[in-house]
Parts: C-alpha cells; sequence; structure tokens
C-alpha cells in the first residue's frame, strides 16, 4: 500500500529506519520527504532485530503525545445547507465546519453534485485560510441548475485531496413557491411569521395571495397578500390567525403569473395549541 494511497484515506504513516549513520542520514530522510510520510524517526542504533535485540533504542519524546493524537478518532468536515429547499434562480448558504486534519487552507473546495452522482457540477473554494467554520453563498454552485436533488462534498489539500462526502448538506432545488412558518407552535391568539419565496415562474406581483386551510382540507380559512414584487417576502400570519381554534394547519398559495393555479406550500405548517 503506498504512502500516497494510503494518506487519501485518512491512514498516518510512519517512516522509521535503524542502524543509520550520521552520513546516512540526509538521503534516508529525503526519502521520507518523497513518500510524504506524517511521521519520520531514525537511530544509529544497529543489532539483529530477527534475534529479539533492541535496535530502536527508547521512544522519541514526541510518541506520547502522538499515541494520544493517533488514538483520538480522524475528524470529518460537516455542512449545512439553508434553507435546503430553494427555488430554481434562488439563493442561500452552506456552513461548512472544517476539524483540525482538514484546517485550513484558502483553495480547498465545496464542490456540487447531482445526487448520487460523482460527477461534480460546479465547485467553490472557501477562501478562508483561517477559520475552522465559513459561511459561503450557493450562488457561484446552483446558477446554472435545473430542477432536481443536489449533495455537496468537499476536498482539501491538506489530507491528499481526498474527496468527503457531506452527508447533512443536500439541497432541492423547485420551480414552486416555498415556505417556512416561524414559530411553526403556537398558543390560541398568537401570531407567527411566513417566509414566502417565489421562483421566477411565479415571481412577482403584489395581488397573489396566501391562503390558510386546516391541515387535508381544500375550504381556505383566509388569506392576505403579500403585498410584494420582491422574490423573498416575509408575512405576519396575525390577520389569518385571530379566529382561528386550536388544530393543525397547512398554506398554499397562488397568483395572476401562472393563471392562479393554486400551489401547496408544504411543508410549511403550523400547529395552534390551546
Amino acid at each position: 500500500m503506498s504512502a500516497n494511497y494510503s494518506r487519501s484515506k485518512g491512514v498516518l504513516t510512519w517512516h522509521l529506519v535503524h542502524s543509520a549513520t550520521a552520513a546516512d542520514l540526509p538521503s534516508v530522510l529525503e526519502k521520507a520527504r518523497f513518500y510524504q510520510v506524517n511521521y519520520f524517526y531514525s537511530t544509529n542504533i544497529g543489532g539483529n532485530w530477527q534475534a529479539g535485540e533492541n535496535t530502536w533504542g527508547s521512544p522519541p519524546a514526541y510518541w506520547a503525545d502522538l499515541k494520544t493524537q493517533v488514538a483520538e478518532p480522524l475528524g470529518a468536515p460537516a455542512a449545512a445547507v439553508i434553507p435546503s429547499r430553494i427555488p430554481v434562480g434562488g439563493s442561500g448558504l452552506v456552513v461548512l465546519t472544517r476539524p483540525a486534519q482538514q484546517c485550513c487552507v484558502w483553495w480547498d473546495w465545496i464542490g456540487i453534485y447531482r445526487k448520487g452522482s460523482l460527477d461534480r457540477l460546479a465547485y467553490v473554494p472557501s477562501g478562508n485560510a483561517e477559520d475552522q467554520t465559513v459561511t459561503l453563498t450557493l450562488d457561484g454552485l446552483i446558477a446554472d441548475l435545473g430542477i432536481g436533488e443536489y449533495e455537496l462534498k468537499y476536498s482539501t489539500s491538506k489530507d491528499g485531496w481526498r474527496v468527503h462526502e457531506l452527508a447533512d448538506a443536500k439541497l432541492e432545488l423547485r420551480d414552486a413557491p416555498i415556505a417556512t412558518v416561524v414559530p411553526s407552535f403556537i398558543p390560541v391568539g398568537a401570531s407567527a411569521d411566513l417566509t414566502l419565496i417565489r421562483p421566477p415562474s411565479q415571481c412577482c406581483v403584489g395581488w397573489d395571495w396566501v391562503g390558510i386551510y386546516r391541515a387535508g382540507s381544500s375550504v381556505r380559512l383566509g388569506f392576505i397578500h403579500t403585498g410584494s414584487t420582491s422574490p423573498v417576502v416575509t408575512l405576519s400570519l396575525r390577520s389569518l390567525l385571530a379566529d382561528l381554534t386550536a388544530g393543525e394547519y397547512e398554506f398554499k398559495y397562488s397568483t395572476g403569473v401562472d393563471g392562479w393555479q393554486v400551489h401547496s406550500l408544504n411543508p410549511a405548517a403550523l400547529t395552534i395549541e390551546r
């Protein structure tokens, strides 16, 4: 197994040499550099190791600390996409956290892939050689992408450009409106806010509407206009909730831009508690 292959799998490698004289040391050290090993130890002690003789002497001073480091599991990079559902043409953020083993260089990268694919569609460097956690805009990754499910991966020269899966960094691009409700649980008489994101196919007029429904019902209980031509708008739900009783509710959206189709805003939902 080569040192390069071992390093690509996150394995630390050693180069240990015994019976090395002072004259041997430059060439021995050069070979260790050539193989790019993580740790190097050399001694001039000789002997017959096959007969059980000690050819290594005592462990070097760094050995105690090194054993502690190696006993710790190698960290893995992690990332979160905010929000994880975005309309085509929209924007978002990715928050990347790099553990010590992958931190930190300016020209590492986050790449975007179709779900389950090995073909990188686009990438951006972190542009940060100091902080373990960095927040990046998704604009450069998703500008030319269409509807679908995507995942992000990470790579850095710090561990030989190994490509790391980012298990929680998933993204769905949709050609449909998306909404979030905060808070999603409230007592009777309280209020909440709904943030609506409209993709180009539904954007943008001020006389569209957001309606509220009992969960699973097609009967609209009330509605409000967005009153905005911005793709992203946050609305107070106070007027919609004023007369509602305890229960579970959902929201729908409609606009004249696409002929007043009624679009579900699931999973945006609200529970009103007694």
